[in-house]
């Protein structure tokens, strides 16, 4: 979602900011399971 705004906003910038965006957010995604599956998801959510 952040990544398509970034697309719209910057333009001819997209093509790199949108790569890095979306491997960030594999990267996050990938934490966020592997915590849920260590039963740390819960913790991370409240903390946020």
């Amino acid at each position: 979602m952040l990544a398509d705004g970034s697309r719209s906003r910057t333009g001819h910038k997209a093509g790199a900011g949108t790569l890095v965006a979306r491997e960030r957010a594999a990267q996050i995604m990938g934490l966020l399971e592997t915590a849920k599956m260590n039963g740390l998801g819960a913790s991370l959510l409240t903390m946020n």
